[in-house]
């Protein structure tokens, strides 16, 4: 199945950096204090190459339980909750602003 928008790849932008520290700060401080570490994965973290304009951030957590009481504050900065059930070991919340 394609995926639902058009993918473009674009020439690596230096504050794609930046903009992952930020987002994973501010998603830090409304998750809470289960987030150990956000990672800044996937094409837009390696300088030097092409990349869809879409930041791909991995939280690590203590707890999931703890993440998802932290839902709503999550929802509000933007991003979908699609719960722990995506991936066993992880929650996906994509942020629709990227």
């Amino acid at each position: 199945m394609p995926p639902p928008f058009k993918v473009e790849l674009i020439s690596h932008d230096p504050r794609w950096a930046r903009d992952a520290d930020r987002e994973s700060q501010t998603f830090t401080a409304a998750a809470g204090h289960c987030v150990q570490i956000v990672h800044h994965i996937g094409s837009t973290a390696i300088p030097g190459i092409h990349a869809k304009h879409v930041l791909d951030l991995m939280p690590v957590v203590t707890s999931l339980r703890e993440l998802d009481d932290r839902q709503r504050e999550i929802e509000a900065l933007g991003y979908e909750w699609w719960g722990s059930s995506v991936f066993p070991a992880g929650v996906t919340v994509p942020n629709p602003t990227w």
